[in-house]
């Protein structure tokens, strides 16, 4: 398209067309992709979306605390998983891999082998097992999963339930017994292990190689089921540094959890679903702790993570859950101009096989929606094995982490992977210009990685020491736990010390002027925050309170041109999560994000739908005059 009127101009009485010609009296919205050669703009894709009628706000979720049972205890048939149980079952065996001997938050897990149970007619054993569940475990939100031997070949997606209740879980028990019976693998191999469920904002994949100093992180809201088929962001993280590069995406869906114990498939606000399911802090720990597994295992792995677990006293914390081989993402194929073939269901694939026109150009996008067909290791071999016999790559919108990516390969199909970037994400030379501590530096060439440093004048140490000490102060802010809040203040303290040594003063005369300070106007312990003042008049005896005095967090407005943002934005906005200041006059959004170590600013111009006397067309070759 060629214009000759203002880019801004430009936009808007395309925004004005496609909303008054494609989309009238539709609820939706437009999103356009436009590319430049510099010379000329180019309209190369529209994406109609729906607006936000029955979307779910996942920041709005409940999420409760996490359960804790008694791990000593033992029924009849239920058994805790300690001592030699921990070396025969996979998913027991995690306890050990995955923590460290008492280490908190560790989940409580009950097993018991197939073979020790009983049969399905012996009602008096199955009255025992149920009151197994109801007693060890509680009275609803049990989870059973089963598990293989330790040591044998990992099984993704072996049969598990729902949240169920404790004589749903005894007769599925039973029930499931008799199937898996008949198996290749035979009771005496098979296990059923039991907890309560887990509740987690978000779940997240993290794959680390030993001696790597890179972890890659895939995170999404809910259920860690969805992030196998469902965009999903990621992270970077470089372990040494604990240097963070976040790559969100568009999360059209999730999975949650329900009242009734069952679960359920929802769409994604579209005004949050670019939004960071996870945070920074979140990311380095789960990414550090999946590096230490890693080194000890010896031996590349993917570790699922439930994130931003509560307990019961109010703490945050992330617990990992299983891991399996790390496996090699392939490169990404090109993924434009196929005809996509949607799978959500045993019918999609049953039309895709009997489909006896062209495959040229053809894709199958495997996107199921049901949870039974989420986990079900027979359908997703069938699709792959329909992909690779038809030649047609499958397009897979899940973590390349995660299970169904795994099996997909397995089966030998190419996989289209929109979520993972065309380019390697491998962190490469990362401009930080950020005070660190004396020996940082010789501890990075100690890691054997590059750095360059340099030592500041005399004149310019101050000024970085203040904005070092506005970065700890919100490390301070952030820190959760009592022995992280020690650190951090450590580290704001030790900023303190470095500003007295910089000023030519000695810790002894700030402390004692510190003393005769608190003794004349006192400290800061009560909270206090003084909104106005003035001289009165003979008229007036007291003040009358501004709605503009207020301890915003985000900006006063002054005028149509001006904001003025307090100090408080620093101690009270969410981390990573844009704020957006609006200047209507000037047709002007500016989008704040608060980073640990750094402020980003964002300026983008309001959509203006104009009145223009243009003849658009939308078409390969069409201009715009």
């Amino acid at each position: 398209m060629r214009s000759g009127v203002a880019r801004e101009r430009l936009f808007g009485s395309v925004a004005a067309w496609l909303n008054n010609e494609l989309t009238r009296g539709q609820a939706a919205r437009l999103t356009c992709e436009w590319v430049t050669d510099n010379k000329h703009l180019y309209l190369v894709q529209v994406d109609q979306e729906d607006e936000d009628v029955d979307g779910v706000n996942p920041f709005q979720l409940r999420i409760g605390p996490v359960h804790r049972s008694d791990p000593t205890t033992s029924g009849s048939f239920l058994r805790p998983a300690e001592g030699e149980a921990l070396q025969d079952w996979d998913k027991l065996k995690v306890l050990e891999e995955l923590w460290e001997s008492g280490a908190t938050h560790k989940p409580t897990l009950f097993y018991t082998p197939l073979a020790a149970l009983p049969k399905m007619a012996m009602l008096d054993a199955r009255t025992a097992l149920e009151q197994d569940f109801r007693s060890l475990i509680g009275p609803d939100n049990i989870i059973v999963r089963t598990s293989v031997r330790a040591g044998a070949e990992k099984v993704p997606n072996l049969p598990r339930t729902e949240c169920v209740d404790p004589a749903e879980a005894a007769a599925w028990c039973l029930a499931e017994r008799a199937k898996l019976a008949q198996g290749e693998v035979g009771p005496d191999d098979l296990a059923f292990v039991a907890h309560r469920f887990v509740p987690a904002p978000a779940a997240a994949w993290a794959r680390a190689e030993p001696d790597n100093p890179v972890v890659e992180v895939h995170s999404l809201w809910g259920l860690p089921d969805a992030l196998q088929y469902c965009p999903y962001d990621i992270w970077e993280v470089h372990i040494p540094t604990g240097f963070a590069t976040e790559y969100p995406d568009y999360k059209s869906n999730m999975l949650i959890p329900r009242n009734n114990s069952g679960w359920e498939y929802v769409r994604i606000k579209n005004e949050l679903a670019r939004a960071l399911s996870i945070g920074r802090r979140e990311a380095v720990d789960v990414a550090t702790r999946t590096a230490v597994i890693a080194q000890q295992l010896g031996r590349a792995c993917h570790i699922m993570w439930f994130v931003g677990c509560t307990d019961w006293d109010g703490t945050h914390f992330n617990l990992p859950w299983y891991w399996t081989e790390a496996h090699v993402a392939q490169k990404n194929i090109d993924r434009t101009s196929y005809r996509v073939f949607r799978v959500a269901n045993t019918t999609n694939l049953q039309e895709f096989l009997r489909h006896d026109g062209p495959r040229a150009r053809q894709a199958l996008e495997l996107s199921p929606t049901d949870l039974d067909l989420m986990r079900d290791t027979k359908f997703i071999d069938a699709v792959g094995k329909a992909a690779k016999d038809a030649g047609v790559p499958v397009i897979l919108a899940g973590s390349t982490l995660a299970h169904a990516y795994f099996q997909l390969r397995k089966q030998g199909c190419a996989v289209i992977s929109p979520g993972e970037k065309e380019h390697s994400r491998a962190r490469r030379s990362t401009v930080l210009g950020k005070l660190v501590r004396d020996k940082i530096p010789a501890r990075i060439t100690q890691r054997q990685e590059a750095e360059i440093t340099r030592r500041l004048p005399s004149g310019s140490i101050k000024g970085f020491l203040l904005s070092k000490l506005l970065e700890e102060a919100l490390e301070v802010r952030n820190a959760e736990d009592r022995s992280e809040k020690i650190i951090e203040l450590a580290d704001l303290y030790e900023v303190v010390l470095a500003l007295i040594h910089a000023e030519g003063l000695s810790l002894g005369d700030v402390v004692a002027a510190a003393d005769v300070k608190r003794a004349q106007a006192g400290g800061f312990e009560e909270g206090l925050v003084l909104m106005q003042t003035a001289i009165l008049g003979r008229d007036r005896s007291t003040l009358q309170e501004s709605t503009r005095t207020g301890t915003q967090v985000l900006g006063r407005k002054i005028s149509e041109q001006e904001f003025e943002i307090p100090f408080t934005f620093f101690g009270f906005a969410e981390m990573d999560q844009p704020r957006s200041l609006t200047f209507g006059s000037l047709g002007i959004r500016l989008d704040l994000v608060l980073k640990a170590d750094r402020i980003e600013l964002r300026a983008s111009k309001e959509a203006e739908q104009l009145d223009l006397p243009l003849d658009l067309t939308i078409g390969a070759d069409s201009t715009l005059e």
